[in-house]
C-alpha cells in the first residue's frame, strides 16, 4: 500500500509487524507507531487552539476543528461559510433574510409612503440606505453568533470534545 520512504511514512497498523520494515528493513514496532500517531494528535490539537478553535470528534473518530469567538468570514461572506461546512439550515436563514429584506421592506414603505403621506415620497431615496443598513446589522448578528450555534449543532450531532481544553471552551460556551 504505501511506501516507506526510508520509515518516515507511517504504516497502518494492520501492514505494520513486529521485526523489519519491507521496504527499508528497518526494525519497526506497533509501539512506536502508536507513540507516532499520538505525537501527531497533539499537534493538531496545538494547532487547533493556535488557531482559536475547539476540536471536536465523533464515535467513528473523525475530527472536526470548530472556529470560536467573532466570524470574519461570516460578516464577509454571509451563507456560503454555512454552505462550505456542510450546514443548509442556517445557510438557508443567512439568504432568506435579507432577500426578505430586500423584497418586502421596500414595498411596505413604498405603500406607507404612498397611501399616508405622499408629500414625503422624496425619502423614499433613503429606501437603499436604509436596507443596506438592516443588511449588515443582519450580518454582524450572524458573525456574533454563528460559530456557537455551529458548534452547538456538531454537539447534538454526536460530536465531543476531543481534549481537556475543548471541554472547557465547549463549557464556557453553554454557560453563555
Amino acid at each position: 500500500m504505501a511506501s516507506c520512504k526510508s520509515c518516515r511514512e507511517i504504516f497502518p497498523p494492520q501492514e505494520l509487524v513486529e521485526g523489519f520494515c519491507a521496504e527499508c528493513n528497518t526494525p519497526r514496532k506497533r509501539k512506536e507507531y502508536e507513540e507516532r500517531i499520538e505525537e501527531e494528535k497533539n499537534q493538531r490539537l496545538q494547532n487547533a487552539q493556535k488557531k482559536n478553535r475547539v476540536l471536536l470528534i465523533n464515535d467513528e473518530e473523525k475530527v472536526v476543528g470548530a472556529p470560536t469567538g467573532f466570524s470574519w468570514s461570516t460578516l464577509f461572506l454571509g451563507p456560503v461559510v454555512p454552505l462550505l461546512r456542510g450546514d443548509l439550515e442556517h445557510a438557508f436563514f443567512f439568504l432568506i433574510v435579507p432577500l426578505a429584506l430586500v423584497t418586502v421592506v421596500p414595498f411596505l414603505i413604498y405603500e406607507a409612503v404612498r397611501t399616508t403621506a405622499p408629500q414625503l415620497g422624496s425619502l423614499l431615496a433613503f429606501v437603499p440606505l436604509v436596507l443596506l443598513t438592516l443588511i449588515f446589522l443582519y450580518q454582524i448578528r450572524n458573525a456574533l453568533t454563528y460559530n456557537k450555534s455551529y458548534i452547538k449543532k456538531l454537539l447534538d450531532n454526536g460530536y465531543r470534545p476531543a481534549d481537556e481544553e475543548a471541554a472547557r471552551i465547549v463549557a464556557e460556551l453553554e454557560r453563555e
